[in-house]
């Protein structure tokens, strides 16, 4: 018996340090892909070929959150395309399922595509008979992008983290907002309420045929839903099983059917047009699909219009970890760091603590090159990405300044160019401003009357402080 112990524990030791080698190591010296877009997604940006019509609107709030969530899903006539990192059984998640059912059920094709470590974490009990029984309907179709397989350990870390809804052809909303309780309501079991925003988009099609960047959303859902390790979850379900699917699904029906009462307005009276806001022009961006250490679209994207900020650089991020290869990449620009102002999570706000611990080893950095820092003081924590060029030029997506979103994860931007956008923007941000210090030259917080410095627990303090000395060999993968 403890022979068969010893080779278990042998066999256990080496598999560990091969997923170690493969998770980690790979990643810190295979050097990205080389570089495959010549020029920035905006770059055309001004010419006549991409020249649209299409609107937008701003989604702060997070009862807005899920009130146009509900709305879109419920007014789709033939598509709905859902891609998400984080999709947990909850109020939303339960909300979005149950008009995804009623859709399929009135004929509407659904593709609904999902990290599969993130999701498969939380899939469990009725939940997981839920997805079951909606996977079987024969308008729904899960996939999973690269689901994890505990022999090939390489693509562990490559995660799907696109936050993104299609409607037909004429709808989209994308942000950085996930779907789990926690971004859309207070005191969700121990959550920690996470502040972030989204876009909707509306394609205008009474102003007839012209370029949208729905086309390219689209264009690049479909890339990633036929991506090789996409996979379907089919599963063929044995009669218990079936029942119990069914069941679920009925439930889900009662449920939302609750939900429906407390909203008053109906999709279908919603006046799209009169929701949104004309601008000058919209564009898409993106990283590469299925790449590993890929060459950094997005991080080029937000480099890019950078240096060719004028006055004023904003970047907004819960995570920045301006590592040496993402230095190597901001050096081929030329920017002006004292125009740049960012702001993000304090050590107090922050829920994830590799990452603020690796942010704390750059933190004096940025303030020695000229850059001002404002970190947040307020209630839950910062979750949304949002920059802005110039007062005229906004993104918001997914995107994180960090490694992770520059050279492993999918990520989705969108970058707007209008001035009255990017006024609302600024005096949503301006909110979150209020509630955050500003950072000396001797990097202690600014004095604000209004503003209380954030109490963080001696333990936290202890962990990021221990933390920050192991976060060097591991930055490349936060």
């Amino acid at each position: 018996m403890r022979k068969i112990i010893r080779v278990f524990v042998v066999i256990l030791i080496v598999y560990l340090i091969y997923a170690f080698i493969s998770t980690v190591i790979i990643y810190a010296f295979k050097n990205p892909n080389a570089r495959e877009r010549l020029e920035p997604f905006s770059a055309k940006i001004g010419t006549e070929e991409r020249k649209n019509k299409d609107r937008v609107q701003l989604i702060e709030s997070p009862e807005d959150g899920v009130s146009f969530r509900k709305e879109l899903i419920e007014g789709a006539k033939e598509s709905i395309d859902i891609s998400y990192f984080t999709f947990r059984d909850g109020e939303v998640g339960q909300m979005m399922l149950g008009g995804v059912l009623e859709a399929a059920d009135r004929g509407v094709e659904v593709r609904v595509l999902l990290d599969s470590l993130s999701f498969l974490a939380s899939l469990t009990g009725e939940f997981k008979d839920l997805i079951y029984g909606l996977d079987s309907h024969e308008n729904i179709d899960f996939k999973f992008y690269d689901p994890v397989n505990p022999l090939f350990p390489f693509n562990w870390n490559k995660r799907l983290h696109d936050k993104m809804i299609l409607i037909d052809d004429n709808l989209a909303l994308i942000g950085g907002r996930n779907i789990a309780d926690n971004y859309y309501m207070d005191g969700v079991k121990w959550k920690t309420f996470s502040k972030d925003r989204d876009v909707l988009i509306f394609k205008d099609q009474s102003e007839g045929d012209y370029y949208s960047v729905l086309e390219d959303m689209k264009s690049y859902y479909n890339d990633t839903w036929n991506y090789q390790y996409s996979k379907s979850f089919k599963k063929k379900l044995n009669s218990r099983e079936k029942t119990k699917s069914d069941l679920a699904c009925e439930n889900l029906k009662v449920k939302y059917g609750e939900i429906k009462d407390n909203f008053k307005e109906e999709t279908y009276k919603k006046d799209w047009y009169n929701l949104t806001m004309p601008v000058e022009n919209i564009e898409f961006v993106h990283n590469p699909v299925g790449k590993i250490n890929q060459d950094p679209w997005c991080l080029r994207e937000i480099l890019f219009l950078s240096s060719q900020a004028e006055e004023s650089i904003f970047m907004q991020s819960p995570y920045i970890i301006p590592t040496r290869r993402i230095e190597a990449i901001y050096n081929q620009y030329d920017i002006d760091l004292e125009k740049t102002t960012m702001l993000t999570n304090s050590y107090y706000s922050s829920p994830n603590h590799l990452s603020i611990s690796a942010y704390s080893n750059y933190r004096e950095e940025m303030i020695d090159n000229g850059v001002s820092i404002y970190e947040y003081q307020g209630e839950g924590s910062l979750h949304a990405k949002t920059y802005i060029f110039d007062d005229h030029i906004s993104a918001i997506g997914s995107f994180n300044l960090d490694a992770r979103s520059s050279y492993i994860n999918s990520e989705t931007m969108i970058v707007i160019f209008s001035e009255d956008f990017a006024e609302k923007l600024k005096r949503n941000v301006q909110l979150d401003l209020d509630k955050s210090l500003e950072l000396a030259d001797d990097y202690s917080y600014i004095e604000d009357d209004g503003v209380e410095k954030g109490k963080t627990s001696r333990l936290k303090r202890i962990s990021v402080a221990i933390l920050s000395k192991i976060t060097p060999i591991l930055e490349h993968i936060l």
